[in-house]
C-alpha cells in the first residue's frame, strides 16, 4: 500500500517524515504511528500537494511513473523510478527533501546513491 504523509510530525521507525513524502508500506492497514497523518494513495489518483503553496498536479506514488520513496521497513527507505528500484537502501535522514528536489536534483541524488548492479 502507499501512504502520503500529510501531517508534519509523522513518525516511522523512529524517524520523522516530511510532509508530501510518498511511502510503501506492506499490508493493507495504516500502522498506528501514521494513523491521521498519512492517506492512502490508490492507484490511478492524483495526489495534490497543498494547492496553495504547489498548484501542479503530479501523479500519485501509486502509478509506477517517476521517482517515489519507498518503505522497505525497520528504518530503511529505497527511491524507486518508474516502479524500479533505483538506488542503495538509505535511513530516512539520507532521503530528507528528497520530494522537493527538482528532477534534476532528484536526478543527481539517484546517480550518487545508485544501487549495486
Amino acid at each position: 500500500m502507499k501512504l502520503e504523509i500529510t501531517q508534519a510530525g509523522a513518525r516511522m521507525a523512529g524517524k520523522e517524515l516530511e510532509k508530501g513524502v510518498i511511502i510503501g508500506i506492506k499490508g493493507d492497514a495504516i500502522p498506528a504511528s501514521l494513523v491521521n497523518k498519512a492517506i492512502e494513495v490508490k492507484s490511478g489518483e492524483t495526489a495534490i500537494t497543498n494547492p496553495a503553496d504547489n498548484p501542479v498536479q503530479q501523479p500519485a506514488g501509486g502509478g509506477a511513473e517517476g521517482y517515489a520513496v519507498v518503505d522497505k521497513g525497520k528504518g530503511w527507505f529505497v527511491v524507486t523510478h518508474d516502479g524500479q528500484h533505483v538506488t542503495k537502501s538509505l535511513r530516512s535522514d539520507d532521503i530528507a527533501g528528497f520530494a522537493e528536489m527538482s528532477d534534476e536534483d532528484k536526478a543527481a541524488f539517484v546517480d550518487l546513491h545508485k544501487a549495486d548492479a
